[in-house]
C-alpha cells in the first residue's frame, strides 16, 4: 500500500469535511449486482473501465446492518420522488445539450477501484448513486428521460484520472458528473474548462473548494471558487461542533490525538488538537511526545499504556484503518476502555463488527453530515435501503453510499427543474440558487449552498451534525442524534494547501 499517498488524501479529506478519510478493508468490490443490472463498456486498455445502469435491472437480497425494508419498492412515484410529472414526458423532449437526448441523459462518475487503497476505499458514493438512478429509471425516469450512469476507475492515478475525464467528456459526452470520489483528481481542471458540472462529489480533492463548476455534497458556502485559489485565498473554515457534542454528551475532558510522523497526518492532527483545545477538552497524550508515530511501526502497545496512565477518556485519530484496528486490539489486550474512539465517515460501515476487536469497537463513535443509514424511520433512508437491497444486495452498507444517493438526487432535482429544456447552464444556475431545503430529510440542513456571499465567516452560524455509535448489542450502528444535533458556533480558520487539482 502507498501509505504516503493515502495519508495525504486522508489529511485533505479531514480538512474539508471535518472528518478525516481512511482506508477500508480490501474486500471484493462487487460492482455487478445479482442479475443483469450493469453492462460493461469502455476501453479497459486505457486504464479505465466504465459501467452503465440498466433501467430494468432487478435483484433480491438483504442489506447488512439490519433487515431489508418493505417489499423492495423504491418509493419513487407521485409525491415521493423526482419522476415524470403531469404534462411532462418524452413527447416534447429534445436534444437540448451535450449528453441529453429526448429519452436519456448521460451522467458520469469517477471512482477508484484498482488503486493501492483497495476496491472499497472510495466506492460507497458510486454504489449509492447507482442505486438511486436504477430506482429512478425503474419508475420512469425524470421528466420522461432515463439516466445512463457511466463510472470510470482512475486507479488513484493522476494520469488515469485525466484519461477517465477525457473519455467521459469527449467520447461518452456526459452531461454532468455525480458522486465523484477520488484522491487523484488531476482531471478536475479538464472538467471545469469543459464546463461540465461535478455535482455532489465527496471533497477528498481540494478542487471542490476551487472551481466554479464543482458542487460538493457538503456545500461550499462562503468560498469564491474562482478557479484561482482554494478556500478563501488558501484559508479553510470549520466549526468545533463535533468536538462540543462529545464534550457535552459524553463528558469528555481529557483526550488523545493519534497521528503519524509525516506532514499529511501531523498537520491535520495539529488542527484537531487546536479544535479540541478551543472546545475545552485537554489533549493529554500524543504519540512520541507530540512528534507522531512512525508509520512503519505496527505496535500501539506503548501508546495504549501511556493513554491509560494519562487518564485519556476519548481519542481522535488521523491514521489509517489498519492502524486504528491495531489500537483497538492493543486496548483490548490491556483492558483499557474509553468513552469514545472517534472514527471517520469512511469508517461508518457495517464491517466494523467484523474487522475491529471487542470490547473496543463498542466505544467507536462517528459523526457526519447525513442521516445515519440505520435510521429506518426516515422515509428517504427507507427508500435508500430498499433500493440497495434490490439493486446492490451484496455491498456492505456504509454511510458514504447514503451521500452518493443524495448526490444523485441533487442532480436529478436540478434536471427535473428544467423540464424538457435540460442544459448545463440551467443546472448550474439552479445549483447556485439552491437553499438546500429540498434535501434536509437526508443531508445536513442548509448544506447545499455554494454561493460565495452566503456565509460571513466572522460571525457565528448554526451547525448540524449526526452522530452514531457501534453497539454489538444492537448488531450495528445506533444513532445518537435524532437525526441532528444543532450548535451555534464560531468559524475557525486554518490554512489549506492546494493539492494541485
Amino acid at each position: 500500500m502507498n501509505r504516503l499517498r493515502f495519508l495525504h488524501a486522508l489529511a485533505v479529506l479531514a480538512l474539508v469535511v471535518t472528518a478525516c478519510g481512511t482506508r477500508l478493508p480490501d474486500t471484493a468490490f462487487n460492482f455487478q449486482a445479482t442479475g443483469d443490472s450493469l453492462q460493461r463498456s469502455g476501453a479497459e486498455g486505457n486504464g479505465f473501465s466504465s459501467w452503465e445502469t440498466s433501467p430494468d435491472a432487478q435483484s433480491t437480497g438483504s442489506t447488512a446492518d439490519g433487515p431489508a425494508l418493505g417489499d423492495g419498492s423504491t418509493g419513487f412515484g407521485p409525491g415521493s420522488g423526482p419522476t415524470t410529472g403531469p404534462g411532462e414526458g418524452s413527447s416534447r423532449n429534445f436534444a437540448s445539450d451535450r449528453g441529453v437526448t429526448a429519452t436519456t441523459i448521460t451522467v458520469g462518475n469517477i471512482t477508484p477501484v484498482g488503486g493501492p487503497l483497495g476496491p472499497e476505499a472510495f466506492s460507497g458514493p458510486s454504489h449509492g448513486a447507482r442505486a438511486y438512478f436504477q430506482a429512478l429509471n425503474a419508475s420512469g425516469g425524470v421528466n420522461g428521460r432515463t439516466i445512463k450512469f457511466l463510472t470510470c476507475d482512475d486507479r488513484e492515478d493522476p494520469e488515469g484520472n485525466k484519461a477517465c475525464a477525457r473519455n467521459l467528456i469527449d467520447k461518452e459526452k456526459v452531461f454532468a458528473f455525480a458522486a465523484n470520489n477520488t484522491d487523484a483528481y488531476a482531471g478536475a481542471g479538464l472538467l471545469n474548462a469543459a464546463g461540465v458540472p461535478d455535482v455532489g462529489g465527496i471533497p477528498v480533492a481540494t478542487a471542490y473548494y476551487k472551481y466554479p463548476m464543482f458542487f460538493t455534497i457538503y456545500g461550499a458556502a462562503g468560498y469564491p471558487r474562482d478557479g484561482k485559489s482554494v478556500g478563501v485565498k488558501g484559508t479553510f473554515y470549520e466549526t468545533n461542533a463535533p468536538y462540543l457534542w462529545y464534550k457535552q454528551n459524553l463528558g469528555i475532558k481529557k483526550a488523545a490525538v493519534l497521528f503519524y510522523a509525516i506532514p499529511a497526518s501531523s498537520n491535520r492532527a495539529a488542527i484537531v488538537i487546536d479544535m479540541l483545545t478551543k472546545s475545552g477538552i485537554e489533549v493529554v497524550y500524543t504519540p512520541n511526545s507530540g512528534a507522531g508515530k512512525d508509520p512503519a511501526s505496527p505496535s500501539w502497545d506503548t501508546d495504549v499504556i501511556n493513554m491509560q496512565s494519562a487518564g485519556v477518556e476519548a481519542f481522535w485519530q488521523v491514521i489509517d484503518t489498519a492502524g486504528f484496528m491495531n489500537v483497538c486490539q492493543a486496548m483490548d489486550r490491556y483492558g483499557f476502555q474509553v468513552k469514545a474512539a472517534i472514527a471517520t465517515v469512511a469508517n461508518w460501515t457495517s464491517r466494523i463488527g467484523k474487522d475491529f476487536s471487542a470490547p473496543c469497537r463498542n466505544s467507536i463513535y462517528v459523526d457526519g453530515n447525513s442521516v445515519p443509514y440505520t435510521m429506518t424511520s426516515n422515509p428517504e433512508i427507507a427508500r435508500f435501503r430498499a433500493a440497495m437491497r434490490r439493486y446492490d444486495p451484496n455491498f456492505a452498507m456504509q454511510q458514504w453510499a447514503v451521500e452518493g444517493w443524495a448526490a444523485a438526487r441533487l442532480l436529478t432535482e436540478g434536471i427535473r427543474s428544467m423540464g424538457a429544456n435540460v442544459t448545463r447552464q440551467g443546472l448550474v444556475k439552479w445549483l447556485r440558487a439552491s437553499d438546500g431545503s429540498w434535501t434536509a430529510d437526508v443531508m445536513t440542513p442548509d448544506a447545499f449552498q455554494w454561493r460565495a456571499d452566503s456565509t460571513n465567516f466572522s460571525k457565528p452560524r448554526r451547525q448540524f451534525i449526526s452522530v452514531a455509535r457501534w453497539q454489538d448489542s444492537a448488531g450495528g450502528w445506533v444513532a445518537q442524534t435524532g437525526p441532528w444535533a444543532r450548535f451555534v458556533t464560531p468559524w475557525y480558520s486554518h490554512p489549506i494547501e492546494d493539492d494541485g487539482t
